[in-house]
């Protein structure tokens, strides 16, 4: 199990989702998405390659940065059709209480994004460069 709490959070909560057997419920966030289903089973199939660890060194360059931001796609912005379809799915409460889906979705892509900020590979020489930023690019006076 990753030692990473937000790793274990993400998982937990992806465990809740229902599987790739259930394709009325993927079908929905495809549409949602403007995307085949296809495209979703391709990229949510990723899932397994960072389940023990959200860096793994057989996988150089790639990260669980990678596979969250596509949670952060799929589920992230304003899609009350998803919120209503986990609220029904998940919690057993009707199609007609999207708040309790909106919460898990936020919990979601609030995690997707906390990890994907982590681990992501960074420059940090870009951070040097900003020493010299007021001597090479003054302000232009009116």
């Amino acid at each position: 199990m990753p030692q990473d709490p937000d790793h274990v959070h993400l998982y937990r909560l992806l465990a809740m989702l229902p599987g790739p057997d259930d394709q009325d419920f993927w079908e929905v966030v495809a549409r949602a998405n403007g995307v085949d289903l296809h495209y979703i089973y391709e990229k949510m199939g990723h899932l397994a390659h960072y389940r023990r660890d959200p860096a793994p060194a057989n996988n150089p360059g790639y990260t669980i940065a990678t596979f969250c931001t596509y949670l952060i796609m799929f589920f992230g912005g304003e899609k009350p059709e998803i919120w209503r379809r986990i609220a029904g799915s998940l919690f057993n409460v009707g199609d007609n209480q999207g708040g309790l889906g909106a919460r898990f979705v936020a919990d979601l892509t609030d995690t997707a994004w906390r990890l994907t900020a982590r681990y992501r590979p960074t420059n940090d020489a870009r951070l040097g460069n900003w020493s010299m930023a007021q001597v090479r690019y003054p302000s232009v006076k009116d």
